[in-house]
């Protein structure tokens, strides 16, 4: 007969079985969490153009955009963070997360003084806000990467849907009591802050659990604590890897804005609005599956075979597709519905941006399998397709938004199929497969 000991001792696939089920769980939480995220970073824009003047919605759109300079090391830093919690070829210690912190805090913060008087920023409480909400970024960021590294996607939903529901609650509150768009500012700092707060919490309190159905396990190499850095590879004061990685996810921002920069530049007031609507849906489609994304990354570094890279790939595509052609059978309709009858123009065509969103978010998993293997391959990539989409757009100098979105559609695809390409070529660090 069986001993006490042996009938007690779980079985190993009874031990698959609850990693599985608490995976699946984490990435349900996940899931929904980023979809409140979503909402409440979406439903405080739409406030602040109800709340707000135009032409102070128009100075709250500008600052959206400058605090969005914070948002490359943001997601840099959480990667590589979340590598080094995985074992991969990346550790990021505290000083070197203060020091990039320091450094966007103070440069987003000189272009707010710069640009202050032209986007209407220059009140000093904008300035402090959108200054500091671009330093708390980076260090949040890098604490939600020891949680995607530990696998918590629950912990790291509810840490992102919190800093989103406060930036909502407080920036909403105040914009409604001053009709201000300092008030809107110190909301995002005060949602960015209440994130930092939070994720700092749960990684200091919480035990690290699997980091993958198949119980990859994760310890936890944040680091030390010490005041100086020595590294002979540095730029900036800072690991050359880190300069690399941020320069990668800046240059990714840079291809889902390139677009709509050049709409503004290329064409008249009325087709450049009309490519502002067409856009809004690109991002939409780019960022809803961000937590697939998420989900993703861990497996990119614990199995970082070639097919890996190409099943991500051709899963996102799949799902795009799914999108694009929801968006050619709702397009006509959902637009004037949205966004106002003086927009129904761009319906018929808002397919084509769904089809660049699609693109869009394949061209990141590339990224993020660099910073996941320790290669940096992206980064020529990314800069041939910015330089590829300025050049062409310049050359043909297009008079309408349909040119615009099909010309970089079908460059930013070529650059994942290009991408997709080389990794399938090269060999995988675990072998062929």
């Amino acid at each position: 007969m069986p001993t006490d000991a042996a009938t007690s001792a779980p079985r190993p696939d009874a031990d698959s079985s609850v990693r599985g089920g608490r995976w699946a769980m984490g990435a349900a939480s996940l899931a929904l969490l980023t979809f409140v995220t979503h909402a409440a970073n979406f439903g405080f824009t739409l406030l602040g153009a109800r709340l707000l003047a135009p032409g102070d919605f128009a100075t709250l759109t500008a600052m959206l955009g400058i605090v969005l300079i914070g948002m490359a090391p943001g997601m840099a830093l959480q990667a590589l963070t979340a590598t080094g919690v995985l074992g991969g070829p990346a550790t990021i210690e505290p000083p070197i997360v203060r020091r990039v912190a320091l450094l966007f805090a103070t440069l987003v913060a000189a272009i707010m003084i710069v640009l202050g008087p032209a986007l209407g920023t220059g009140n000093p409480l904008s300035v402090v806000a959108i200054g500091a909400a671009a330093g708390l970024l980076p260090m949040s960021a890098a604490n939600e990467g020891v949680l995607q590294g530990r696998g918590q996607f629950a912990l790291l939903g509810v840490v992102l849907s919190t800093g989103a529901l406060v930036k909502l609650t407080v920036g909403a509150t105040g914009m409604a009591v001053t009709s201000a768009v300092w008030a809107a500012a110190c909301g995002i700092a005060m949602g960015y802050g209440a994130q930092l707060v939070l994720s700092r919490w749960m990684v200091g309190h919480r035990r690290p659990v699997d980091a993958s159905p198949g119980g990859t396990p994760a310890p936890t190499v944040i680091g030390s604590d010490a005041d100086g850095i020595e590294d002979a590879d540095s730029m900036f004061g800072l690991p050359r890897s880190v300069v690399s990685a941020v320069v990668m996810m800046g240059l990714l921002l840079v291809v889902l804005h390139v677009d709509a920069v050049m709409a503004r530049l290329l064409l008249g007031d009325l087709a450049a609005g009309l490519y502002a609507v067409g856009a809004t849906a690109m991002r939409i489609v780019f960022w809803a599956p961000q937590f697939v994304v998420l989900l993703l990354f861990p497996v990119l570094v614990t199995d970082p075979r070639r097919r890996i890279v190409a099943l991500a790939v051709g899963g996102l595509a799949a799902a795009g597709a799914l999108a694009t052609l929801v968006a050619a059978a709702l397009g006509p309709a959902l637009v004037p519905f949205v966004f106002g009858q003086e927009y129904a123009a761009i319906g018929a065509d808002l397919w084509r941006f769904a089809w660049l969103g699609t693109a869009a978010v394949s061209l990141q998993v590339l990224c993020l399998s660099d910073l996941a293997t320790g290669r940096r391959e992206a980064l020529w990539l990314l800069a041939a397709t910015i330089t590829t989409i300025v050049a062409t757009l310049m050359v043909m100098e297009p008079t309408a938004p349909v040119t615009i979105v099909t010309t970089v559609a079908t460059i930013v695809t070529g650059a994942v199929v290009l991408g997709t390409g080389r990794r399938l070529m090269h060999r995988s660090p675990t072998g062929p497969g």
